[in-house]
């Protein structure tokens, strides 16, 4: 039997099924020259949200307002990820330190970031709640950006309490393909099943589609069927049934050999242990 731990999916749903962030570059102003002074001066690069939502972000280091180490993220770093998007009525916001997505809406103006009200799944962490606690502390409410532009660029964030996060990026799977994702929700099955004519040894995810209506109501499922293709960035977990957000890309066979579609694991939307 399975135990659910799961924010409503009325709310949850209905923020993550909206359009993914399009695909763009970083944008650099030029320095200017400060007349009062007449030294000439870089200008302050002005961050818009299409910087943001082409990349997704790791944790490079955070510390408190006193320059000291937070470590309950700075040990975990590798998995403590920020991601942007645009929704139908604004830009959201997602992180997460490798278990509960946690979201919400935002807004970008003169490189100063409001953050909304918070929303998250609500799996049990165990040695991660104090983490996930902590990041979602000092992603609320308001920080200030700066940018630095590279192939991985470098995203500094100071809150409000003088805190500061450092990210650096790397290109989201629509920046790397060059178009924007379709969108689909799977049931994943907790047991591993053999694929069809496999290699020996070969085991399949039995998953099957999750259907919402607009307001993020689920209305219904598809067949069950064995996904032979594997979904980048998914790790399957064997104790636990999940409900994962996919984006599927539509590819040149000469990218990715013979396959005609990519998966790109998004984000989980529901989890239950299997007991």
């Amino acid at each position: 039997m399975s135990t659910f731990r799961t924010l409503p999916i009325v709310a949850f749903a209905t923020l993550i099924s909206l359009t993914g962030c399009q695909t763009m570059s970083l944008h650099q102003n030029e320095g200017t020259t400060n007349d009062s002074t007449n030294h000439s001066a870089e200008a302050v690069k002005q961050i818009n949200n299409n910087d943001l939502a082409a990349y997704h972000w790791q944790l490079v280091k955070a510390t408190d307002n006193q320059k000291r180490p937070i470590e309950s993220l700075n040990k975990i770093k590798q998995q403590v990820t920020l991601s942007f998007d645009k929704k139908q009525n604004g830009y959201g916001i997602w992180f997460s330190v490798g278990c509960n997505s946690m979201g919400a809406g935002y807004t970008l103006q003169s490189n100063t970031m409001q953050v909304g009200q918070i929303i998250s799944t609500m799996m049990l962490c165990q040695d991660l709640d104090a983490a996930e606690k902590q990041l979602a502390s000092l992603m609320d409410g308001r920080s200030q950006l700066s940018l630095k532009a590279a192939e991985n660029p470098i995203l500094t964030q100071t809150t409000e309490n003088g805190s500061t996060i450092v990210w650096q990026g790397a290109k989201t799977p629509e920046a790397r393909y060059g178009q924007q994702a379709g969108t689909v929700f799977w049931q994943i099955d907790h047991q591993l099943q053999q694929c069809p004519n496999p290699d020996a040894g070969s085991t399949c995810l039995k998953a099957r589609e999750v259907f919402y209506d607009d307001k993020g109501i689920k209305t219904g499922f598809g067949p069950w069927q064995l996904i032979v293709d594997p979904i980048e960035g998914y790790q399957h977990d064997t104790g636990l049934d999940q409900v994962v957000r996919i984006k599927r890309f539509v590819v040149d066979p000469a990218d990715v050999k013979g396959k005609q579609s990519v998966y790109v694991f998004d984000r989980i939307v529901e989890s239950s242990v299997v007991e």
